[in-house]
């Protein structure tokens, strides 16, 4: 809902954006915004299967597994931003 309603200038990134890298750097963060949704999709479905299956078997490992891809996402996107931001 963020990328739809609130205007890229107010998102709480973790540098200063410069005018000149603008778009760049706002598509890397809508990027990871995405990726995140998706993620955050493919273990919540994940979860309803084993919950309709009656199976718990996995799901701690699957849900640190779930943590650590959130967490890498979130950082290499993050550096990739600041790297496009630094460009000429």
């Amino acid at each position: 809902l963020v990328i739809h309603f609130v205007q890229p200038e107010f998102w709480n990134t973790p540098f200063e954006v410069k005018e000149e890298n603008a778009a760049v750097v706002y598509r890397d963060m809508t990027t990871m915004m995405h990726l995140v949704q998706v993620e955050i999709a493919v273990f919540m479905l994940y979860t309803q299967i084993k919950s309709f299956l009656q199976d718990g078997t996995g799901v701690l490992v699957a849900t640190v597994l779930w943590m650590a891809v959130l967490f890498a996402t979130i950082i290499a996107m993050a550096v990739r931003a600041w790297r496009h931001n630094r460009q000429m």
